[in-house]
């Protein structure tokens, strides 16, 4: 999820730049201990570098109201002495930027990369470039730059186990010159400089640290890089990379995570406990309910825990075209485990025996995304014990063995508002209260159309009441399409289930 406000940088806010530079300290203030009061004594320390006018209680009041009427009254709230910023930490960049630091501590070597990577993907620039404050800048700002530094150092150490050595050297050379006083961004750039045979720029590099640490530190190198330099030098083979170091195929197939999913809190952690079961995960429920939502979060939510791959397929078991036959998913994932494509058979015996011999000693999570049967799924289910398994389909695929299964509900009153303030924005919302609840009733609480709705409000400025007004007189299925794409609409999607049934049932369903 994109953060809406920032620090990492120029203050980021939903809208726009904040012009005055106290607005702007203020506000960065706030953020950096968002939901939680902040003091006017601290406050005030903030703005004034703890030399502050007669009145600072007085001015900051009229700061405030400038800051409400810019983010709107809701964002910004009176809490004792002081005040608060009403978002949830994961808003905010910095907040962000650490918990995806956090992830990546322990996790498998790719998964650690590939988080880290977007850590620092957030970083815009010097923390709080924008926003003179001192003692902010002090505190916040000199944790935020060391927790940076660490971050790039253990993003630069996953790269060069998975063997990256070469795509490392220009973004070394580039750190070395931001942090020249950092002896380990220079070991690391010996490391991957000698692994790719170039020793004699490796010892350049050595010679070029030492004399930048003597004339700004009157130091020498540190015991790191004087190992290191000996070991390029006496032509160490343990600096070459070694076996366990090289790539491996590890997949992640799973789509993007819902970066506005909301509600099943509860669903999510009793699914997440039975993903160590060998038995699979069955998810049922009507069309546009939130199946693969549900799913692909809870894969993104447990990816640290299959550090061997994540695969995903859509089996298209309510689709406008073909069904995936077991014999495609099979190859596909096959494919994704590193199996060349000359080494994938083409009898369907010796595929399914290559198929499980491939997942045995593997912890892979397998996503078998909108099932039509049980007959779909069932040489696609893993023998092996390491392997969990999540499928989602409209029914609830009874002539599977004894599995969990779950049938899922539309989202409640609260949760549905909750979808529409994360599209639409709080203010909007906030304005048009009684029209959100009753777009939501006229949704029926489904997630699909209640997306479709919010984008078509979003896409023409429309506002929710005008759009509820259109609900309420029109066609309701016609109006929850989307222009352009014919199968993101609720019709498209309760057609499918509709063409699944067999003529007895259609004909029931007209009645």
């Amino acid at each position: 999820m994109k953060p809406a406000f920032g620090v990492l940088g120029p203050l980021l806010t939903p809208a726009g730049t904040i012009g005055a530079t106290k607005h702007r300290i203020l506000l960065a203030s706030l953020l950096m201990r968002p939901g939680e009061p902040v003091s006017v004594e601290e406050l005030t320390g903030h703005l004034w570098d703890f030399n502050p006018p007669e009145q600072p209680r007085a001015t900051i009041q009229t700061y405030v109201r400038r800051l409400r009427k810019a983010l709107g009254a809701s964002v910004l709230r009176t809490a004792g002495r002081g005040y608060l910023v009403d978002v949830p930490p994961e808003s905010v960049d910095a907040f962000q930027f650490r918990e995806l630091v956090r992830a990546a501590t322990g996790a498998q070597v790719t998964l650690r990369a590939e988080l880290l990577g977007e850590a620092l993907g957030l970083w815009r620039g010097q923390a709080f470039a924008d926003v003179p404050s001192t003692p902010l800048r002090e505190t916040h700002g000199v944790r935020l730059a060391q927790d940076r530094v660490q971050a790039l150092e253990s993003q630069f150490a996953a790269g060069l186990d998975l063997g990256h050595d070469g795509e490392l050297v220009a973004a070394l050379r580039a750190t070395t010159a931001e942090h020249p006083l950092h002896e380990e961004f220079w070991a690391q750039l010996m490391l991957a400089l000698c692994r790719g045979d170039r020793q004699a720029e490796a010892l350049d590099v050595f010679a070029e640290a030492s004399r930048l640490l003597a004339a700004e530190l009157g130091a020498k190198p540190g015991p790191r890089l004087r190992e290191l330099h000996q070991r390029i030098l006496t032509g160490d083979t343990v600096l070459a990379p070694t076996a366990a170091s090289r790539p491996t195929t590890v997949p992640s197939q799973l789509p993007l995570d819902i970066p506005d999913f909301v509600g099943r809190a509860e669903l999510i952690t009793e699914i997440t406990g039975l993903l160590d079961a060998p038995a699979p995960v069955i998810i049922s429920g009507p069309p546009g309910v939130g199946k693969t939502a549900l799913a692909i979060r809870l894969g993104h939510i447990v990816r640290a825990d299959f550090p061997d791959g994540q695969l995903y397929a859509n089996l298209r078991g309510f689709a406008a075209s073909p069904p995936a036959t077991a014999d495609q998913v099979m190859s596909q994932f096959l494919r994704g485990l590193g199996v060349p494509q000359d080494g994938i058979p083409s009898d369907h015996s010796a595929l399914a025996a290559l198929y499980q011999e491939t997942l045995t000693e593997r912890r892979v999570l397998l996503v078998l995304d909108n099932a039509a049967s049980a007959a779909q799924v069932r040489d696609l289910l893993p023998t092996g014990a390491r392997t969990a398994t999540m499928i989602t389909s409209r029914t609830e695929l009874p002539g599977l063995p004894a599995s969990p299964r779950f049938t899922l509900d539309v989202l409640t009153s609260a949760a549905a508002r909750d979808l529409l303030v994360r599209m639409l924005g709080r203010a909007a919302v906030d304005r048009a209260e009684n029209a959100a609840a009753e777009l939501a009733e006229l949704c029926v609480y489904l997630p699909l159309a209640i997306r479709i709705a919010a984008a078509n409000i979003a896409d023409h400025s429309a506002g929710i009441a005008p759009y509820v007004a259109v609900l309420r007189t029109e066609n309701r299925v016609d109006a929850l399409s989307v222009i352009g794409d014919e199968q993101a609409a609720v019709e498209a999607t309760f057609d499918l289930s509709y063409q699944a049934l067999g003529p007895a049932a259609q004909q029931l369903s007209q009645c």
